[in-house]
């Protein structure tokens, strides 16, 4: 008996992430009154500079601030005259301190107008004038806390209680007199709307924070490398990089508008070189030095200055640098603190208040589980998502995908020179097939070594432990052995963590392998056979044809799927259509050639009929089981098996077709192929031509973006669904994923076809470290060697050659291949392989273009025979 879907009140253990609790919002109220406490016993005690004439300390300067910007035109704000002696506390803050400054000076005003006459004012502390300036900065402060709060989980209750009793804020605030938390209240702000991608809220709230107090600037570099990192290589990406430009540079006119006369005395005030290399004592690299050596009487302040930039520069560019390569928001977080701390310890003029800037940003990184101490991980990281013992007594909640990882070779030809040396017509390729380029394998690497790479790959940047793996399946139709599946070589990855307990073996049909996997992992978790533990599908294989016409379509690749529950990419339970047939479309009868027999007409009509067949029998479930009409306005994105990217878009086109069928819709140009025979329909070029031109604005804007990896790699068979998957979210930004549906088509030759749906995650913050983790593809696909035509055929000559020998070792350098690969070592006469792993040092050299004027290099690494 199939287990029921559970309830509300379903008690499995597999959820979305916790809401705030009760507990935890009980715990809210006595960690406000402590902090609220601890900030009046501050408030009692005197503030800097009280009854210290002439200058009052900073109490007097905020107040007296107040004073000037209420009672003088803006023009003399920043300037020195008769009634603004900027030796008495001159303003020397960005404009909307000023602005600031002014807004309470009129409320000042409003109270008591002696608390802001011009000169009669100075040196106010009457007790009546000091309750009005606390309850501004308890006010003021309130921009700081919220989002702050917001930042924190509910269940970081230790980390608040830190966080309200922390002194340095409150005392310089408070004691010292100023507002420091309006800035970093600003901040905070903009990170917790990036971490949300509101990009261009973020960038105006900094913008902001930066035109309060130029101390902002210590985080200025995190966010420019945070924002550009993912966007730089792509329209979409350099189109938000715009928008991003526009919102600062109108934030920055907004503030600066009114002060466009005196900017020239503004930016003096805000920048005074003269002033020195820092400010009295102040806990920083220049401080702590002058001790012993009197750097400011021996080097000059240009000299300083320049040194000043120089280990300023060294020390906050490297984090700068990485997360301009991999960004991620715990990467922006430390590189927010490093990058304020670099400041703080060796920039120029460096004042005691600003180690709030980094104090703030360690606040936030106490939060963040991948730096928490708190956690009891040992390493720091964590599984996705627990895993607690199962409720066999209802289904797990959103069961799919929750990582990816993509294998794609080191090594392609270009698709437009491979025209040239085939002698076929400019754009056959290119233009007739949609292909750029084509992955493949040397002699070096099998199905065997792409799986390890792919699987091995996925459970070090997802950080799982070996044993909570229970369930592994590898989808492909590259044979390598007639008995042994590929899946009993992958076992030596978790034999080794005393693994052995991982059900699964090998699923066979042309391309659908994946996909059958996928199937066969999801329907073991949603079984009385499940354990709690995760699965991994692995799609993997080796794409090659024989010399003619065909040979352009191959690809190679490898795509490794953790699957379980509260998934990133959930497939959509019950809507899953399947289309089986008896046909000889394409198929390998030879056992000693990893070459097919291939009708390509009958493939791509009996691909169509799949896909019209699939499609209905999805339509059908969907309404059948809720309730829904299902056409392409359903899908938000739509991904097909792609033997080549030109039958993408046919294909796309196609159902466009059926949608067009199944609507009372007319359109002049259209309405002549509604009478179309089915069988007819798949061999009619007009009838296919019109659709691609009605379909293509919205196959442009729902595929295309799919098409990013088999464009340039080809047909990695089983991986290549699954390689499309992993392009969409490569070339789009978790913002524009979050909550998305996203069709799937699966086909395999001889046959066997499915079209179902995944939904991705709602939780923004689930879904943007699956996207970080795909973010280096792009990188990897512009890096690979661009092997010519020429080459390419010795090297598929020399892989035929060696097709099963045994006795040899692989001709092919492996420290050419892409860090962390697998590769074969050896073959022996039994026909046993052994593999190895490429180390760093092995790949940090730079690749030449050509690959085959280079001897073999020997790989340090672990090695592991297999059978």
């Amino acid at each position: 008996m199939a287990p029921s879907p559970p309830s509300s009140s379903s008690s499995t253990s597999f959820s979305s992430p916790p809401s705030p609790s009760s507990s935890s919002s009980s715990y809210l109220i006595p960690i406000t009154l402590l902090a609220l406490y601890i900030r009046i016993c501050i408030s009692l005690a005197p503030h800097s500079g009280q009854n210290k004439p002439p200058m009052f300390g900073d109490y007097e300067a905020q107040r007296h601030w107040q004073e000037i910007t209420v009672n003088l035109p803006l023009s003399d704000w920043y300037q020195n005259t008769t009634d603004n002696d900027l030796l008495y506390w001159g303003l020397d803050y960005p404009p909307l301190t000023a602005l600031h400054s002014k807004a309470m000076g009129h409320v000042a005003a409003a109270v008591n107008a002696s608390w802001v006459q011009l000169h009669g004012s100075r040196g106010e502390e009457s007790y009546e004038h000091k309750i009005f300036m606390r309850v501004t900065v308890l006010l003021s402060e309130l921009l700081h806390l919220t989002p702050l709060f917001l930042l924190f989980s509910p269940d970081q209750i230790p980390c608040l209680l830190l966080l309200a009793v922390t002194p340095a804020q409150p005392l310089i605030d408070h004691g010292h007199f100023q507002y420091n938390s309006i800035s970093l209240g600003l901040t905070l702000l903009a990170v917790l709307a990036l971490k949300h991608d509101w990009t261009c809220t973020g960038s105006a709230m900094f913008s902001l924070a930066l035109n309060y107090k130029q101390m902002s600037l210590y985080h200025a570099l995190p966010f420019f490398f945070y924002i550009l990192g993912p966007r730089y290589n792509s329209w979409s990406g350099v189109r938000e990089v715009v928008r991003v430009g526009i919102t600062v540079i109108c934030t920055f006119a907004l503030c600066w508008l009114p002060f466009l006369w005196t900017a020239g005395n503004v930016l003096t005030r805000m920048f005074p070189f003269n002033r020195g290399l820092f400010e009295d004592k102040v806990a920083n690299f220049w401080c702590s030095i002058s001790v012993v050596l009197k750097v400011r009487d021996i080097f000059s302040r240009v000299a300083l200055v320049r040194a000043a930039l120089f280990f300023t520069l060294v020390s906050v560019l490297p984090s700068q640098l990485l997360l301009f390569r991999e960004s991620s928001h715990h990467k922006f977080l430390l590189a927010l603190t490093n990058s304020a701390l670099g400041f703080f310890l060796f920039s120029f003029h460096v004042h005691e208040k600003t180690i709030l800037i980094p104090l703030t940003t360690v606040m936030v990184l106490f939060n963040d589980k991948k730096a928490n101490i708190l956690t009891n991980s040992k390493d720091g990281g964590e599984p996705p998502v627990p895993l607690p013992l199962p409720d066999i007594m209802s289904w797990p909640d959103n069961v799919g995908i929750l990582a990816l990882e993509v294998y794609i070779p080191k090594t392609y030809v270009a698709h437009d020179q491979l025209e040239v040396f085939d002698g076929a017509s400019t754009g056959k390729y290119t233009i007739g097939l949609g292909q750029r380029g084509m992955g493949f394998c040397s002699d070096v690497e099998d199905i065997c070594s792409l799986s390890l790479t792919a699987v091995h790959g996925l459970m070090e940047r997802q950080n799982i432990s070996y044993s909570d793996i229970g369930h592994l399946q590898v989808g492909t139709e590259t044979i390598q052995d007639k008995s042994k599946a590929v899946k009993t070589v992958l076992m030596d990855l978790f034999v080794k963590h005393g693994n052995t307990d991982i059900e699964g073996v090998d699923c066979i049909n042309a391309c659908y392998g994946g996909t059958a996997a996928l199937f066969n992992a999801i329907n073991w978790i949603e079984s009385s056979s499940w354990d709690g533990r995760y699965a991994i599908v692995v799609a993997a294989d080796i794409a090659v044809y024989a010399s003619g016409p065909a040979r352009p379509t191959g690809g190679a690749g490898a795509v490794a799927m953790l699957i379980g529950a509260n998934a990133v990419l959930s497939i959509d339970r019950g809507l899953r259509s399947t289309y089986m047939a008896h046909v000889y479309d394409f198929y390998k009868p030879d056992l000693n050639s990893e070459y097919p027999r291939v009708n390509g007409k009958l493939s791509i009509q009996c691909f169509l009929k799949a896909l019209d067949v699939t499609y209905k029998g999805y339509k059908t479930k969907a309404a059948r089981l809720r309730n829904k009409d299902v056409d392409m306005d359903y899908f938000d994105y739509m991904t097909f098996h792609s033997p080549y990217c030109k039958l993408v878009q046919k294909s796309f086109a196609r159902l466009c077709y059926q949608d067009y069928l199944a609507s009372a819709n007319v359109t002049d140009k259209l309405e002549q192929y509604r009478h179309v025979a089915v069988e007819d329909s798949y061999t009619n070029r007009e009838l296919e031509r019109a659709f691609i031109s009605h379909s293509k604005e919205e196959f442009e804007r729902k595929t295309a973006p799919s098409l990013l990896i088999p464009k340039n790699v080809g047909n990695m068979y089983t991986a290549t669904l699954y390689s499309c998957i992993a392009s969409l979210f490569v070339s789009h930004s978790p913002k524009e994923m979050v909550g998305k549906r996203i069709g799937a088509f699966s086909y395999g030759s001889g046959l066997a076809s499915s079209m179902f749906s995944f939904t991705v995650t709602p939780d923004i913050d689930r879904l943007r470290p699956f996207c970080n983790d795909l973010s280096h593809l792009t990188h990897h696909l512009n890096n690979r060697i661009k092997v010519a035509p020429e080459d390419f055929e010795m090297m598929m000559k020399k892989r035929e050659q060696n097709h099963h020998l045994p006795n040899r070792t692989p001709s092919y350098p492996a420290n050419r291949l892409s860090q962390g690969t697998y590769h074969i070592v050896q073959v022996d006469e039994e026909h046993r392989r052994t593999y190895t792993r490429t180390s760093v040092l092995d790949t940090l050299h730079r690749h030449p273009e050509s690959p085959l004027n280079s001897n073999k290099n020997e790989c340090s690494a672990h090695y592991c025979p297999h059978m």
